[in-house]
């Protein structure tokens, strides 16, 4: 009976648990393979010159955007342990599948949302459809592909940007030091990594303070706090980028 009763508990967690095995271990490497081009086979190229090989990494000169984290992170860590480039790749795609879908159930479950298992599991499916295009054919399928969870099309950006949105939430409603700190922590690194962080999460997030100090001055707590860690950090990330990459970083046209 209590085994009974466990399964009918979460059974919502188990159709998440088997949808999204089935998604990553089925579906994200033939996604990933038909978006396989020169923007993310650079990283396992990368990995073998500079690791494998024993070269300097500031030969390479990389795009407006350098991706140390998490992308080219991840893929070297998967690289150290499976030593295979193709397979690395896949793999990475599908944590950050996993984890988009993660996070967008975290501030689900945060905002008062009920049956988050369901939730996940509706955002999954939601991912498999975006991702298939609604059966359309040619380069809007690769178009949808290559920026939904193809390592490096901003894909962990968005996804880091969800989880700072996370953090902001509690250190503007529940206060406390470590989210404040954490907060800035995350919002520095992904600077670092990508300028679009601030497109999609420093100007929105500090717009939505400032609103939300005019209109619930109550329940927001350092909010002048908030405001200069978010933007101190998104400021130090933006203007030591070249300095602190171990490559080259040419922003050029982007």
């Amino acid at each position: 009976m209590r085994t009974l009763d466990f399964v009918k508990r979460n059974y919502h967690w188990f159709l998440a648990a088997l949808a999204g095995i089935l998604v990553l271990v089925w579906y994200m490497p033939a996604v990933y393979l038909s978006a396989m081009d020169s923007d993310n086979i650079q990283i396992p190229m990368l990995f073998h010159d500079v690791v494998e090989l024993g070269h300097p990494a500031r030969d390479w000169i990389w795009g407006g955007h350098s991706d140390i984290f998490p992308d080219i992170a991840l893929v070297f860590l998967l690289e150290f342990i499976l030593r295979n480039r193709l397979l690395s790749l896949q793999i990475a795609s599908g944590i950050f599948l996993a984890a988009y879908v993660g996070v967008l159930t975290l501030l689900y479950k945060r905002n008062g949302g009920r049956n988050a298992g369901t939730f996940a599991a509706a955002a999954l499916l939601f991912f498999v459809l975006l991702l298939r295009n609604f059966g359309l054919r040619g380069g809007g399928r690769e178009f949808i592909s290559i920026s939904t969870f193809v390592v490096p099309m901003h894909t962990s950006i968005s996804i880091l940007s969800l989880a700072c949105f996370a953090l902001f939430q509690r250190a503007a409603l529940e206060g406390g030091v470590r989210s404040l700190a954490g907060l800035a922590a995350l919002c520095f690194i992904t600077t670092l990594s990508n300028d679009l962080f601030l497109i999609i999460f420093t100007a929105p997030v500090i717009a939505t303070l400032i609103v939300a100090r005019f209109f619930y001055p109550g329940r927001i707590r350092r909010a002048a706090c908030l405001a200069a860690s978010i933007t101190g950090a998104c400021a130090a990330g933006h203007f030591l980028a070249k300095r602190l990459s171990p490559f080259q970083i040419d922003a050029g046209a982007y």
